[in-house]
């Protein structure tokens, strides 16, 4: 199964979603990494309502629409971090980047993607968590920054890098015990966070919902509304206020090992709708924010597919509710 297969397959599944859930007792919801690493494939495509600047190490720069990482990792637990949290270290081992450029800078972008792979083939992705699964922040080893250029450079790495791997973000129940109700929430997620410099902001209601239970294997629903946006502010009549919020909507679905302990597979859609008071609203409707991701456990003595290379490619619409039209900028 091609990696452009599992996407549209993870819309499809996505689509499929039931709300009725599966009420009763579930326990086991914890993570259980020891000593074992974990190998996860991981295929994350986001559509920007902005313009994101991409640049190489010296003179080629180029402002992306859009983005799709294919990615290897293979992770192991590196203990616990403070009382209340745990560390996984993550190897890149393959990647492949795919990238749409604005109209006028066509032809520049597979330099600077080619760089990139070649920068973060071998580095590391260190991920904080809470006891109950909830990621809370997401760093970069392994890529060198001597200057402001590199530096900027490697801090948009690591916003693409924590798009690539939040579907690692899924909160279970305190003690891994749905207490019966088959139903917890979760009151932030990075899932539905944005690739800024200056952050996320914004509040959103997210629930997992208990679908089904076969031997020692949970398929839980995520579902998610809130309004977010990034940390951007400007002055409007004199006040300080959020330069763009989105009304954000999470439909997902997960499957979790209770007996070793690890997530098995995951999929969603994140999409988001431009407020009418946002700046990218101003006298048009407004482009929207759509992540799709696909992440799935790759066993013991399996081999991945392969990545394919990377490739600067044209923006196409999502099949979503809201689709996808050019960023602002372009």
């Amino acid at each position: 199964m091609t990696l452009a297969v599992r996407l549209a397959r993870a819309l499809v599944l996505v689509g499929a979603l039931s709300t009725s859930g599966r009420a009763g007792a579930v326990t086991g919801l914890e993570w259980q990494l020891g000593e074992q690493p974990v190998r996860y494939l991981i295929t994350a495509r986001v559509q920007l309502p902005e313009l994101m600047w991409f640049n190489a190490e010296v003179n080629v720069e180029t402002r992306v629409s859009e983005f799709q990482v294919d990615l290897v990792t293979r992770c192991i637990s590196a203990g616990e971090a403070g009382k209340k949290g745990w560390q996984l270290i993550c190897a890149i081992e393959d990647i492949a980047l795919r990238a749409a450029p604005a109209a006028s800078e066509s032809g520049r972008t597979l330099l600077v993607l080619d760089e990139w792979d070649e920068k973060l083939l071998g580095a590391t992705v260190q991920l904080l968590f809470n006891r109950d699964g909830r990621l809370r922040n997401v760093d970069l080893e392994g890529v060198e920054a001597s200057d402001r250029r590199t530096s900027q450079i490697r801090e948009t790495m690591r916003l693409v890098m924590t798009r690539v791997y939040a579907p690692l973000d899924l909160q279970l129940p305190k003690n891994g015990d749905d207490r019966d109700r088959g139903t917890w929430k979760q009151g932030s997620s990075v899932v539905l966070e944005f690739p800024s410099d200056v952050g996320s902001m914004g509040a959103a209601v997210v629930r997992h919902t208990v679908l089904a239970v076969e031997a020692s294997v949970v398929t839980i629903e995520t579902t998610g509304r809130g309004t977010l946006g990034s940390g951007e502010m400007v002055q409007v009549a004199g006040q300080e206020r959020p330069a763009n919020l989105f009304e954000m909507s999470l439909a997902g679905r997960a499957r979790f090992d209770t007996a070793r302990g690890v997530l098995l597979d995951r999929d969603y859609v994140v999409e988001g709708r431009p407020t009418a008071s946002s700046v990218s609203a101003e006298g048009r409707e407004g482009y929207p924010y759509v992540q799709v991701a696909h992440l799935e456990l790759v066993g013991e003595g399996v081999e991945p597919p392969p990545l394919g290379a990377n490739q600067e490619i044209v923006r196409e619409p999502i099949p979503t509710t809201f689709g996808a039209s050019p960023p602002r900028g372009e």
